[in-house]
């Protein structure tokens, strides 16, 4: 029996939206807890570091499954996607100990990585099965499962450090959450999304190669972009110290707002994106894309007036003192925000049209421009928290760019197509 909910109406979307806020304001959260309650920049430091090198290895290992498991016309039973997933968080789970064992300063560095692989195969495997349920089209019951993830992540964490004083306490209650909405997800998944019981006329070897082979373009993209969004971060654990390191991400939460827009277009339009485009084409797709990316960037361009205007004395409130940057900063920080909605806009119109390689195309392109502009502001002598900054925007700006054109070349590719008779 198939289960309704909420569906996928105005309230479906206005509780994904909130889901979607929630589960990263959470995350900012646990940021905020250890900065106040463990050790300030050189705890949110360190926490940032292991995320830096856990994240792109898990967003590989996961091989863009979520997204076939949305845009592929082709039918795979469910159980293939569930094991090539377990099988995906297996590898990056071993990737990431073996370098955080590497890589650990001392042993409370190493709980703290330990228990992060753990957090990242929750949610690895959390992910698929809030992609069955959004398939199912219950988007109000994925932002339910997504505010109480979000929900129990923060009063867990918040016992766990408060009793212990440890950031590995704080971590481990995060998975904890995790598990419990891995838990209700899978139960609930069950119960809305009827095709996921379908079954296959192919071996499941079959299945397999073929999903290996249409997620090599998903993967390559997505693992770019979480290389892209870290990199300065890395660049920063090799050039600086923790303090810094620390300093740049919790600033870095001020586009928070930013980038949540972005993730929460991303998981409403996708499924309107499929249907118009199915339904009246890519030029329709286009201008709905173009309409969307217009209001975007007079939204970003209000918000860097407020970041420049308040983010320093957001940042000492918040966080702390030692956590306060210069305007300058924050004007570079916030100009390249402007494209980061754009980009979600852009980037899920693309995946629509199976077009994953111009994405993976885009980021390369990007993460070679950023990392250009790094490396040219710190041989320049520019301070390494400034040469952060410009990185993020630089990525940002050229990502954006990229992707316009491409887009822009595929809809001129599909309506010179002659119609058939």
């Amino acid at each position: 029996m198939r289960l309704r909910i909420c569906g996928a109406g105005r309230l479906g979307s206005l509780l994904a939206s909130a889901g979607t806020f929630a589960v990263a304001i959470s995350q900012w959260y646990l940021v905020w807890l250890f900065a106040r309650a463990v050790g300030g920049a050189e705890a949110v430091g360190e926490y940032s570091a292991l995320l830096a090198i856990a994240t792109p290895v898990f967003v590989v290992g996961q091989w863009g499954l979520r997204t076939l498991y949305l845009t592929l016309q082709r039918r795979v039973p469910w159980g293939v996607y569930l094991a090539m997933r377990l099988a995906g968080a297996g590898l990056a789970a071993v990737t990431v100990l073996a370098i955080v064992a590497f890589m650990a300063s001392g042993r409370a560095s190493l709980e703290v990585g330990i228990w992060l692989v753990i957090l990242k195969v929750a949610n690895a495997l959390a992910d698929l099965l809030y992609g069955r349920i959004q398939r199912g089209g219950e988007l109000g019951l994925l932002g339910l499962v997504t505010l109480g993830n979000a929900a129990a992540t923060c009063v867990l964490a918040t016992v766990a450090v408060v009793a212990t004083g440890s950031m590995a306490a704080g971590v481990a209650a995060s998975a904890l959450a995790s598990a419990i909405a891995c838990a209700a997800a899978w139960w609930w998944g069950r119960r809305v999304d009827g095709q996921a019981q379908a079954r296959s006329a192919t071996p499941a070897g079959v299945d397999w190669m073929y999903l290996l082979r249409q997620g090599l373009p998903v993967t390559m993209s997505q693992g770019l972009a979480a290389l892209g969004t870290y990199l300065p971060v890395l660049l920063l654990s090799l050039v600086a110290g923790r303090q810094t390191v620390g300093v740049f991400t919790t600033a870095s939460y001020l586009l928070t707002a930013v980038n949540l827009l972005g993730a929460a277009l991303q998981t409403i339009q996708v499924t309107h994106f499929r249907t118009l485009t199915q339904a009246d084409g890519v030029l329709a797709l286009a201008a709905r894309t173009a309409r969307l990316s217009k209001w975007s960037v007079l939204l970003g361009a209000a918000g860097v007036l407020v970041v420049v205007a308040c983010g320093s004395w957001v940042l000492g409130l918040v966080f702390g003192h030692e956590f306060r940057v210069g305007r300058w900063e924050l004007l570079v920080l916030a100009i390249g925000a402007v494209a980061v909605v754009p980009s979600y806009v852009f980037s899920t119109a693309l995946s629509v049209l199976n077009r994953y390689r111009e994405q993976s195309r885009a980021y390369a392109v990007a993460i070679v421009g950023s990392a250009g502009v790094g490396g040219a502001l710190l041989a320049l002598g520019v301070p390494p928290l400034m040469s952060a900054f410009a990185m993020t925007g630089a990525l940002n700006a050229i990502r954006l760019g990229a992707m316009v054109g491409f887009f822009r070349s595929r809809c001129r590719a599909e309506s010179s197509q002659p119609v058939s008779a």
